[in-house]
C-alpha cells in the first residue's frame, strides 16, 4: 500500500514527537483521551476518513469503523484505545445543513478521532485561548463551499510547544483548494495544516492512486416521513379512541384538526416537540363531549429541515350524536 512518498525521516521524526507529546499528556491528564459525552456516531452527519502523512487515519465517524470495507483502514484507528471501544465510544463530527439551500454559514462540531494522537474537537471552547487569537470552529460558506476556521487536537497545549491547532484554510496560499479544504458536492476535499507534528490532513486520500470510498463526506439526510391512525375510527359521543402518528427522518411537525361540520373547536393547531434523533411521535387518547353526529380529521405536516423535504398524513374520525 502506497498513499504517499518520500520524507521518511521527517515522519520518523514527526511520530517520535507525537508519541512523547501524546504519553506526556496522557499521564498530566488522561481525561482529554477518555470517549466525549453524549456522542453518539448515529446523530452526526459526517462521515469516512482522512489521512495526514504523520499521525496517518483520522476517522470523523465511529459508525465507520464497524467494519472495513477498505481493506487497509484498520479498525485500530477507530474508537480509542481498543477495538472494543468501538462500541462504547461513539463519536462523530457534524456540519450544519439548515441553511445550505440559502449559502449561508455552517458550523462544524463534534469530535475525530486518531489512534495516534487522540480526539480532535470541532468545539468553540477547545479552540478559544489556545489557537491564534479570534479563532473559530470550521465553518463552511455554503455559497462557495469553502471551509474557514479550525479544529484542535486536545493532546496539544500552550506548554508543550505544540499547541493541537488545525487551519482549514490558508488565503495567503494562491489555490486555496490545494492547501484548504471546501465542500465538492457532499464531499470533503484539499488539505488542512496541523503543524509539523500532524502535518497536512488530506480529505480526499488515495490508496494506490484510487480515491478511497470512505473518504469524508456528507451522509444524505432522511427524507422525512409520516403515518397517523385513528382507532376506532367510528365511535359514539363519548367513546374512547386512540390517535396515533410516528414520523422518520424530520426533525419537525405540526399537527391541525378540523371537523365537520365546523363548531366551536373547529381548527386546532400545534407543534410536536423536535428530537435529537429517532423517530417523531405523537399519541394520545381522548373522547369527545359535543353535539354530533361529526367527522373530525387530524393533518400531520413533518420536515426535514437538512434537506427540505416534507410529507403529510390524516387520520379521520366520525363521532356519532347527540351526547346523552
Amino acid at each position: 500500500m502506497k498513499i504517499f512518498s518520500g520524507h521518511n525521516v521527517h515522519k520518523v521524526l514527526a511520530v517520535a514527537i507525537v508519541g512523547v507529546l501524546f504519553g506526556a499528556t496522557y499521564f498530566a491528564n488522561p481525561a482529554l483521551f477518555k470517549a466525549p459525552e453524549a456522542k453518539a456516531g448515529t446523530g452526526e452527519n459526517l462521515s469516512g476518513f482522512a489521512w495526514s502523512e504523520n499521525i496517518e487515519w483520522i476517522s470523523f465517524n465511529s459508525t465507520d469503523c464497524d467494519t472495513d470495507g477498505n481493506g487497509f483502514i484498520d479498525s485500530g484507528a477507530c474508537g480509542g484505545v481498543d477495538n472494543s471501544s468501538i462500541v462504547t465510544n461513539n463519536y462523530g463530527v457534524s456540519v450544519g445543513m439548515s441553511n445550505r439551500g440559502t449559502g449561508g454559514t455552517g458550523f462544524f462540531s463534534g469530535h475525530a478521532w486518531s489512534s495516534d494522537i487522540g480526539w480532535i474537537s470541532f468545539v468553540q471552547s477547545d479552540i478559544t485561548g489556545i489557537c491564534p487569537s479570534g479563532a473559530t470552529v470550521a465553518q463552511v460558506d455554503w455559497s462557495t463551499g469553502k471551509v474557514t476556521g479550525w479544529a484542535r487536537a486536545l493532546a496539544g497545549n500552550t506548554t508543550s510547544g505544540w499547541d493541537g491547532c488545525i487551519k482549514f484554510s490558508d488565503d495567503s496560499i494562491p489555490s486555496w483548494r490545494d492547501r484548504g479544504v471546501a465542500f465538492s458536492g457532499n464531499d470533503l476535499v484539499g488539505h488542512a495544516w496541523g503543524s509539523d507534528v500532524i502535518g497536512w490532513i488530506d480529505f480526499a486520500p488515495r490508496v494506490d492512486g484510487n480515491l478511497i470510498t470512505k473518504r469524508v463526506k456528507i451522509a444524505a439526510p432522511s427524507v422525512a416521513s409520516v403515518a397517523a391512525s385513528v382507532t376506532p375510527t367510528s365511535v359514539a359521543n363519548g367513546e374512547l379512541f386512540t390517535l396515533k402518528m410516528e414520523s422518520s427522518g424530520a426533525n419537525s411537525c405540526k399537527w391541525s384538526r378540523v371537523s365537520t361540520p365546523s363548531s366551536t373547536k373547529d381548527f386546532i393547531s400545534s407543534n410536536i416537540p423536535s428530537a435529537n434523533g429517532g423517530p417523531l411521535q405523537f399519541n394520545t387518547s381522548n373522547n369527545f363531549i359535543e353535539a354530533g353526529p361529526i367527522n373530525v380529521t387530524w393533518t400531520f405536516i413533518c420536515t426535514n429541515s437538512a434537506n427540505g423535504t416534507s410529507d403529510t398524513a390524516s387520520a379521520s374520525l366520525s363521532i356519532a350524536g347527540p351526547a346523552v
